[in-house]
């Protein structure tokens, strides 16, 4: 259970329906209440129509008036013909001089049965001057009035109150709806009418003359049955559209959701040995396909350390077999037989060759695994020329030995960066350009500021390095000869220390070869690394 609810997809429909179904039934119940109210609204003033009526037969409204009145309330609902009267058309017989067409002959209009709602000769005076007594005793309201309401479906019955709450005049008050009580007097001071429902009857109240109440009523359970048919429609139709859109929300949200499946799915099947695996992209929307795109990139990445750390396993196993064979064969051969002290010398010393360079092998490869390993890195404000001298001067000795010249052109600079570091990839650079040279060749050191970066270069004028060699200059364990590495006692790895180096300070490192005549090695650093 709780696992569905960790489901995004789940979560996304949850609050899809949620929303839905509170859209829906906020727009729905608000049509329903328009509707109803403009429907129940249709029926007071219906009723008010007729209530106004008897209002005026009781303050003695002309019987001119009235009857406007009555036809407005007695008529029907909907459109209404203008009645023209019919055109007298009589037939002409021809003649050569036809006389000038007249107005048409219009046939008087039909005349209407006018209602006689029996007013007393007394309504005509003035009801001001009659007491409530005489005003009461001159009222004669037409009872045929329910009857000819044309727009209700029903009877309707009207009843007129004193002041006092009896009742003074009533029509056909049906049995089943009882006498309201006064209380709607307040509503009508406040809106000048005042409406209720009373089970299956509408009714209407208005203030009548010497403060009397007037209300009219009628039954409306087919109003009430159309109003009903409308609340169902209107639950059907949310009902039929919450479901097409939970419908649609769930499409959406697994269509959406598919892109994701599928990276998992692809993420499932990467591992060490199968990193070939790629997510495929075609389909996905523009926001994850970034995601997919660099999560590709990812495995680019991880594929080619992988390849890498396999490459480095199998060169350093390699390596370490050949110095390990000489310190077995040398072993096996001196405990052969007896030898001489010379001999056992010579054994040794081959051995103990083999161990240096296994030394120095190990040392570099632990160099490199401190540089993957920490990314850190600790800096602190270097003079570039200190530096550059105090490497120059460990290797006169070597100098000296191989007749090798040096020339150094050192431009004050400093720089934020490791010692440590920064003095082994000199310290490497330095050895290669004396292992490499030719004798009694020539070395040169330069070192200046350019812009917010230093420039260092290191120059010989040895073998040079074949072009075909230069990209794979700095992988590990590559050598440009093999047979002529192993002789200068090269591990390999003293390049790719010096790259690792380089690009932990934000720099780059760069060469120019030409076999026979030399190579140049030039480092650029910013004066700060980048990210300290």
């Amino acid at each position: 259970m709780f696992k569905l609810f960790r489901s995004l997809r789940w979560r996304l429909q949850s609050w899809h329906a949620i929303i839905l179904c509170l859209v829906v039934a906020v727009f729905g119940s608000l049509l329903h209440w328009e509707m109803a109210r403009a429907h129940w609204d249709r029926v007071d003033d219906e009723l008010l129509g007729a209530a106004r009526l008897l209002e005026g037969a009781m303050n003695a409204v002309p019987s001119t008036v009235l009857e406007a009145m009555a036809k407005d309330v007695t008529s029907r609902t909907g459109p209404r013909r203008r009645p023209f009267p019919p055109v007298n058309r009589q037939r002409r017989e021809p003649t050569e001089n036809p006389p000038l067409a007249g107005p048409p002959q219009l046939e008087p209009p039909r005349s209407r049965p006018i209602q006689d709602w029996k007013f007393p000769k007394t309504a005509a005076e003035n009801i001001s001057d009659l007491t409530q007594e005489e005003w009461e005793a001159s009222i004669e309201l037409p009872p045929q009035l329910p009857e000819h309401l044309g727009r209700m479906e029903g009877p309707a019955y009207f009843i007129i109150w004193r002041n006092d709450g009896t009742v003074l005049k009533d029509s056909k008050v049906p049995p089943q709806s009882p006498y309201p009580t006064y209380p709607v007097s307040e509503a009508i001071d406040r809106d000048r009418y005042a409406r209720q429902q009373r089970g299956p009857f509408r009714e209407v109240f208005i203030r009548g003359p010497f403060e009397t109440t007037i209300c009219v009523g009628r039954p409306v359970l087919g109003e009430q049955a159309k109003v009903n048919s409308m609340t169902w429609t209107l639950i059907l139709a949310g009902l039929s559209v919450m479901g097409v859109g939970l419908v649609g929300g769930w499409w959406t949200s697994k269509r959406a959701m598919e892109p994701i499946e599928r990276m998992s799915r692809t993420a499932q099947r990467v591992s060490g040995t199968s990193l070939s695996e790629r997510i495929e992209l075609s389909g996905f929307d523009s926001e994850l396909e970034g995601l997919g795109a660099s999560l590709n990139t990812m495995l680019d990445r991880l594929g080619q350390s992988f390849e890498q750390q396999r490459q480095f396993t199998a060169d350093a196993s390699h390596e370490f077999r050949t110095p390990l064979s000489v310190i077995l064969a040398s072993s096996e051969l001196a405990l052969a037989k007896p030898r001489t002290a010379d001999e056992y010398r010579e054994h040794l010393s081959k051995c103990q060759r083999a161990a240096l360079r296994m030394q120095e092998l190990g040392d570099s490869m632990l160099t490199l695994a401190r540089l993957d390993a920490n990314p850190t890195l600790e800096t602190e404000s270097i003079d570039v020329v200190k530096l550059l001298e105090e490497a120059i001067d460990s290797i006169w000795p070597l100098l000296d030995s191989s007749s090798l010249r040096l020339e150094s052109d050192l431009k004050p600079c400093r720089i934020e960066g490791n010692r440590s570091m920064l003095r082994q990839a000199i310290d490497n650079l330095l050895s290669n350009a004396i292992k490499y040279n030719n004798p009694e060749g020539l070395i040169s050191v330069r070192c200046q500021t350019v812009e917010e970066t230093i420039e260092m270069e290191v120059s010989d004028t040895g073998i040079g390095i074949p072009e075909a060699s230069i990209p794979k200059l700095f992988d590990r364990f590559y050598r440009v000869e093999e047979s002529r590495s192993r002789v200068a006692g090269g591990t390999g790895l003293g390049l790719s220390i010096v790259e690792q180096i380089v690009l932990r300070h934000g720099g780059t490192i760069k060469v120019k070869s030409l076999v026979g005549n030399g190579s140049t090695f030039s480092i650029v650093l910013p004066l700060k690394p980048n990210g300290h």
